[in-house]
């Protein structure tokens, strides 16, 4: 069974129809090219902006996330070193006398 889905509005195509869609999305009225070309270069800015903060956001992240990555390599290393030293000492026997001598 088919999923039932929404019709996207339709676009309009000429200038006049695409320019008064533009104003009533906005809320502002466009009289010349320039208004226009400034409101598109607006919007381009608060884009660009939007991405930068986005972007350094992320750069954080990934700062923190190598970092503590780099915290637990290290670690890592530390522990295998000291089992593999552990693992690579010589074997040693000790006598230990269960039961002392104690009339001498």
């Amino acid at each position: 069974m088919g999923k039932k889905r929404a019709k996207a509005p339709r676009v309009p195509e000429s200038r006049e129809q695409l320019l008064h869609h533009l104003e009533k999305l906005t809320g502002q009225s466009f009289h010349t090219r320039t208004d226009v070309h400034r409101f598109v270069v607006a919007m381009d800015a608060q884009k660009a902006a939007k991405q930068k903060r986005s972007a350094s956001g992320w750069h954080a992240v990934k700062t923190t996330t190598l970092f503590i990555l780099l915290i637990l390599s290290f670690v890592q290393f530390y522990l295998t070193d000291s089992l593999l030293q552990t693992v690579s000492l010589r074997e040693m026997t000790f006598f230990v006398p269960v039961k002392a001598d104690l009339h001498s």
